[in-house]
């Protein structure tokens, strides 16, 4: 088990996107949150529901290719995605193929609101259910 691998923690909901990044595994999470400066994930709720599943598209699209670009140039090691479990296969669908081969968890539940704290542990436990 290597303890300086970096990896990338995607969580999104319906209308937040968080990007955290776990320097060493087992470690912290640090809030990065100038990686999701203008992203808004997948707006469909509300007065423009009539173009969600278009809208939804694009917003995934522009979200995945955001963390295509993360992991290449801040060199992760590896991705977990955390989000509902719509969201969760839309962005895997649109993920490139070297961001998919970097995947090593996901957890199909809303936590766009959870403290740090709380998703290391689930971080923590997605690698245990995995190992």
């Amino acid at each position: 088990m290597l303890q300086d691998t970096r990896t990338l923690v995607l969580i999104a909901d319906e209308r937040h996107v968080r990007f955290l990044e776990e320097p060493r595994r087992a470690g912290p999470l640090l809030e990065r949150p100038e990686w999701s400066a203008g992203l808004v994930a997948m707006p469909g709720h509300g007065a423009h529901a009539a173009h969600a599943p278009e809208a939804d598209h694009r917003q995934i699209d522009v979200i995945a290719k955001r963390v295509d670009e993360l992991l290449v140039h801040a060199k992760f090691d590896s991705l977990i995605i955390i989000a509902p479990p719509r969201a969760l296969g839309a962005l895997r669908k649109a993920l490139g193929p070297q961001s998919m081969s970097k995947l090593i968890a996901s957890d199909p539940h809303e936590r766009v609101a959870e403290t740090n704290e709380r998703l290391r542990e689930v971080v923590r436990h997605l690698r245990l259910a995995t190992a």
